[in-house]
């Protein structure tokens, strides 16, 4: 709520609830006259102006019950001073009664809520409860029992956490966590006591010396030790604090780890795992991943435990769950983990075993699709076509299962399914919208398009429909309907408060000079910092005219925070249609950052070396990255090696030729690292020119998707590269060959794989400069060809062939 809605809400409790109306008149929240209580004020009105309502009706509050008791709290300037002296006042009275002790607690807590480094703040009842104890006496136990005092109900509540499992905290099923009743009671209240009373400034520090000792009587308490208590101080002394994490304290934290994980909450360990270097966090992991009872903990625990682990350590824990004796009946979320964390042959064997229990399909959606996804081809397939030969598969399993195995099913078998749901009355309102999507996909190009239409048909679709049916509708229905569903979309009024994927697929899918009015609209009236825009920010800033993305782009770089893992696209996007000035700083600023290549999103750090092109700044940060292992930094070690191919210094170049040829030669653990480097020009290399050779003699126009792929990352370096002086001769072979292919190559694709077209390798060699006869003819094919198939003719590649001119050319599957 804004501030200008304060006087109305106060008006409304004013006519409510007794006593309020003259205290509210007092504040000058009415514009009333102001009536003499006792307390202290001068200009009515001034109380209430740009004031948190909860803490005007905090000190409301008080005035009317505790009138009497606090005639010297100010009121004559803005509400956080009359707002701090009474919480001062309730603790002073807590530390100064039988009840010292909790006033010293509450702000030891409220430190810790209002620290920054700190990313958990629920407060076991019983970590409150032995530190007040700790710096009271140890009567207060006794004394307050579950009946505290009103001065710290005035600030908390107990709030109750049950649980189903047995092994939680001191082996209970029910357990009680502190809560402040608003975040401002301690971020804005509460931490500022000690200002306002000398006796609190004292009695409230806290040093190094009387934290130890803290942990020290917390961990050796005559009660069991309450493992979120401990570890709250703890994060909080070696991070906030500034405590060393030294020896001795790894040692301490390791140890509590080893005996009470089974009681940590989840929030708390992830916040453990952020707030330590990365080699302690990695050394906690590996404590973790190594307990007996790892399967037994919080699943979200093991979760992150596997997430920050070294990728040995996650790899031997994975494997031994795998190896248990019907390890598919674990919590579902450990046994996904495990299975994407093995070894490929361990997780494997791991999944057919899965796949060929009875009825497998009952087990839950995430074991099964994970277990589709690693088994081997031919066993996800024959598992992928029983789910699908299931009565009714569609209605009676759950979405994620039925998506995988469509996915995972022959061409053949996946088309059937795909038309029986596609039949189905009204699939798209009945079904869920991930089988519909799937469906859609997955299906014929004449099934998904009839389907596709049916949808962008109906009244208001983008409005009734779930968002992800709509998008795959735009994508799969036909150019023109596609184009005239995203243009309805766009003429809405408020287009841009529809779902971000629904107004990106529009953008993408209208005209060039709708695309470029609609995101104009958006740069201009959306928040261009607000988290839940990115996307619709992002691809506004591809599809705007260039003056207007530029003035959007460089608003967004000195504003955003560049470094914040949650603005990668942004980031990315805005440092490439900023100008070029404003681009370079935000990209040094980038890779000056301490562990940039650590702490910062790949795409972000891509980027910037990108902006950079070659520079000194940009040639250092690719030198750092290189010197990281690979199997840690594979996501960048593309971006710098194609940095590393603009650099003159001789040892640049010794250093990328040994690391490609590493990758090339290990390509079963790299990959898909290894085919990427297809784009760069390392001919140097004798496995990488191999490779290439390989890929320039195997083409034929009945060529797998991934195999395509290649060649066009092969034909996409030469053209970005063109003083390359390997195989110009075999270079000019293939393309020839796709010239002469190229329909046969396109009619192939839609039979094969319809849903995933790639096109970028025709677009290449219709640019070679020694072929220009043989591309006129290719586009005279390529012409005739779309005029006979309309999804076709929407492509980049048929616009290219005709001679139509876009806005954006995007290479179709580049």
């Amino acid at each position: 709520m804004e501030a200008e809605e304060n006087p109305a809400i106060l008006e409304h409790i004013a006519a409510r609830y007794d006593g309020y109306r003259e205290v509210i008149l007092k504040l000058g929240g009415l514009g009333g006259k102001e009536i003499n209580i006792g307390w202290k004020s001068d200009k009515k009105g001034r109380f209430t102006e740009n004031a948190s309502l909860f803490v005007i009706l905090f000190v409301a509050a008080t005035m009317v019950q505790e009138a009497d008791q606090h005639t010297d709290i100010d009121l004559k300037d803005n509400a956080l001073v009359p707002f701090r002296q009474i919480i001062a006042k309730k603790l002073l009275a807590l530390e100064e009664s039988e009840h010292k002790g909790l006033g010293k607690a509450l702000y030891l807590l409220a430190k810790i809520f209002a620290s920054e480094k700190m990313g958990y703040t629920l407060f076991p009842e019983a970590f409150f409860k032995k530190v007040a104890t700790h710096f009271g006496n140890p009567d207060l136990l006794d004394r307050i029992k579950k009946n505290y005092p009103e001065q710290v109900k005035a600030f908390v509540n107990i709030e109750t956490k049950t649980t189903n499992r047995k092994d939680e905290l001191s082996g209970k099923a029910k357990f009680y966590f502190v809560r402040f009743h608003h975040d401002v009671l301690p971020q804005q209240g509460i931490v500022f006591a000690p200002a306002q009373r000398e006796a609190l400034k004292k009695a409230f520090k806290f040093g190094d010396y009387e934290l130890s000792k803290l942990l020290e009587a917390m961990t050796q308490a005559d009660t069991e030790p309450d493992p979120n208590g401990l570890l709250t101080l703890w994060l909080w002394m070696h991070t906030d604090q500034g405590v060393e994490v030294d020896e001795d304290a790894m040692d301490w934290l390791k140890t509590l780890l080893r005996v009470k994980m089974g009681g940590v909450v989840s929030g708390l360990f992830k916040a453990v795992l952020l707030g330590l270097s990365r080699e302690n966090s990695e050394e906690v992991c590996r404590v973790v991943l190594a307990l007996p009872q790892l399967s037994s903990l919080y699943n979200i625990n093991v979760a992150h435990a596997f997430r920050f682990a070294k990728n040995e350590d996650a790899k031997k824990a994975a494997e031994a769950i795998l190896s248990q004796a019907d390890f598919f009946k674990l919590p579902d979320s450990i046994v996904s983990t495990a299975l994407n964390k093995a070894s490929s042959e361990a997780a494997r064997t791991a999944s057919e075993a899965i796949l060929s229990q009875p009825d497998f399909f009952k087990l839950p959606d995430s074991i099964v699709s994970t277990a589709l996804n690693k088994a081997g081809s031919e066993a996800a397939r024959t598992a992928a076509e029983a789910i699908l030969k299931q009565a009714d598969f569609f209605k009676n399993l759950r979405s994620q299962i039925v998506s995988t195995a469509l996915n995972k099913a022959s061409s053949e078998a996946a088309r059937t399914a795909t038309e029986a749901i596609l039949s189905q009355a009204d699939f798209f309102k009945n079904l869920p919208s991930q089988i519909v999507s799937t469906s859609l996909n997955k299906a014929s190009s004449e099934a998904a398009r009839t389907a596709a239409e049916a949808i962008l048909e109906k009244e208001d679709f983008f409005k009734n429909l779930p968002f992800e049916i709509v998008s795959t509708a735009m994508n799969k229905a036909t150019g023109k309907e596609a184009k005239a569903a995203a243009e309805a979309i766009l003429e809405q009024e408020d287009f841009f408060k529809l779902p971000d994927s629904i107004v990106s697929t529009a953008l993408k899918k209208a005209g060039g000079e709708e695309a470029k009015k609609a995101a104009e609209i958006i740069l201009e009236k959306v928040d261009l910092f607000h988290i839940d825009n990115k996307e619709i920010v992002s691809t506004a800033l591809k599809k705007a005219g260039g003056e207007e993305a530029k003035k959007a782009a460089e608003i967004i770089l000195e504003k955003v925070d560049l470094f914040h893992i949650d603005n990668k696209e942004i980031v990315s996007t805005a440092m490439n249609k900023a100008g070029s000035e404003l681009a370079k700083a935000a990209a040094e600023a980038i890779l000056k950052q301490a562990d940039f290549f650590k702490n910062l999103a790949p795409e972000i750090v891509s980027t910037a070396l990108k902006v950079l092109n070659g520079e000194k700044a940009a040639i250092n940060a690719a030198r750092t990255i290189l010197n990281q292992p690979i199997q840690d930094y594979k996501n960048l070690y593309f971006s710098a090696l194609k940095t590393l191919v603009l650099s003159s210094d001789l040892m640049d170049k010794a250093m990328a030729n040994r690391i490609v040829s590493e990758i090339h030669n290990r390509r079963n653990e790299y990959a898909n690292l290894s085919f990427t480097l297809l784009y760069l020009p390392y001919f140097g290399v004798e496995a990488h020119r191999s490779i290439v050779s390989t890929i320039i003699k195997g083409y034929k126009p009945a060529l797998s998707y991934l195999r395509k792929t290649n060649v066009h990352k092969v034909l996409n370096c030469y053209a970005e590269y063109p003083d390359i002086t390997y195989f110009q001769y075999e270079l000019k072979q293939l393309c020839r060959r796709i010239l002469l292919n190229c329909v046969e190559d396109i009619t192939y694709q839609y039979n094969s794989h319809s849903s995933n077209l790639t096109l970028g390798h025709i677009h290449h060699a219709l640019r070679h400069p020694d072929l220009a006869t043989e591309a006129a003819a290719a586009k005279a094919a390529l012409t005739a060809y779309g005029e006979q198939h309309e999804d076709f003719k929407q492509s980049a590649l048929y616009k290219e062939a005709a001679g139509i001119e876009v806005a954006e050319l995007e290479e179709d599957g580049a």
